[in-house]
């Protein structure tokens, strides 16, 4: 059984394709992309929310981010901006859910992806509050990506770069 969805960002609604309890997002347009040719497979949460393993420069530490298909951007927590001494590059002023109008701080960061050998560069937005990931891989992410293919019967989704 095949059912229409959609994954909405700023000013752009990406259809998925959900497959029984499985689901597909599908690129729909040209803007900036990986074209890596590499795969990754990872496990999903209890909750169906794939997570992946984010090393930043610089820092010796591997952390757990957020692949989240309803964030729009690149985010960091306040608290692990402190944590890897992240140096603000600007800020921003956003609506968000919890907390109304706030204004953040703005970071770039290279970082890499455990088992794909590439090095990103993207600018972060520092949420106004804690999260449960130090770091969300939002919409953005997703659409410079192939595909992403969520299983959730068998608690693994596979990214396609």
């Amino acid at each position: 059984m095949v059912n229409s969805n959609y994954l909405y960002e700023e000013n752009y609604i990406y259809p998925i394709c959900i497959f029984e309890d499985n689901f597909k997002i599908l690129k729909m347009d040209d803007t900036k992309s990986y074209f890596l040719n590499q795969k990754i497979i990872g496990d999903l949460t209890p909750f169906c929310q794939p997570t992946i393993d984010v090393k930043i420069k610089g820092i010796d530490e591997v952390f757990k981010a957020l692949i989240d298909t309803g964030a729009y951007k690149f985010h960091i927590t306040p608290s692990f901006a402190k944590h890897i001494s992240a140096i603000p590059t600007g800020f921003q002023r956003g609506i968000y859910p919890v907390s109304g109008i706030s204004e953040t701080n703005l970071y770039q960061l290279s970082f890499n992806l455990k088992g794909v050998d590439y090095e990103f560069n993207e600018e972060f937005v520092e949420l106004p509050s804690p999260f449960q990931y130090p770091i969300i891989l939002g919409s953005k992410f997703i659409k410079q990506c192939k595909e992403l293919h969520i299983y959730s019967n068998e608690l693994f989704y596979e990214l396609f770069l």
